[in-house]
């Protein structure tokens, strides 16, 4: 965190448990992600970092825990609802906050190969195409440097 990036090195998942040994009916599974493009380096805003140091307790520490140890998934999750009920922000994914992340980045002017990079994506045409939605006002302003 002293230098103010994230690596993604892996990714965590609760998944149902097949194995014939045992009673429980899930397991939590921490692999590498599923691409290449997908273990990436990101740089964080500064005020981000500011908030996140006080939290590292090692170099190789969990975002979320600021420890060693994983969050374990269904709780971020619960945590998560409870989070946008408490607050009346809707009911969102998870997975939803990508789509908006990436819309207010090239809302912002944001490079679309840096934004590619920063989301995992190894084309910008899956960042454009699936992960940008254009509002309305962002389209008006567009429009509006036709303008004489």
């Amino acid at each position: 965190m002293d230098n103010g990036y994230v690596t993604i090195r892996r990714t965590i998942e609760r998944i149902a448990d097949l194995s014939v040994d045992t009673d429980r009916k899930t397991k939590v599974i921490i692999t590498e992600p599923k691409t290449d493009n997908s273990i990436r380096t990101i740089p964080l805003p500064e005020y981000l970092v500011t908030r996140i140091k006080p939290f590292q307790k090692d170099d190789n520490f969990y975002v979320l825990t600021g420890s060693l140890k994983h969050t374990e998934p269904h709780t971020f999750y619960t945590r998560y609802k409870t989070f946008l009920r408490k607050n009346k922000l809707g009911d969102y994914t998870f997975h939803e906050l990508r789509h908006t992340f990436a819309t207010m980045c090239v809302d912002r002017g944001f490079d679309i190969k840096s934004l590619s990079e920063i989301l995992g994506h190894s084309d910008v045409k899956t960042t454009m195409n699936l992960y940008v939605h254009p509002t309305l006002q962002m389209k008006k302003r567009q429009m509006d440097t036709l303008s004489l």
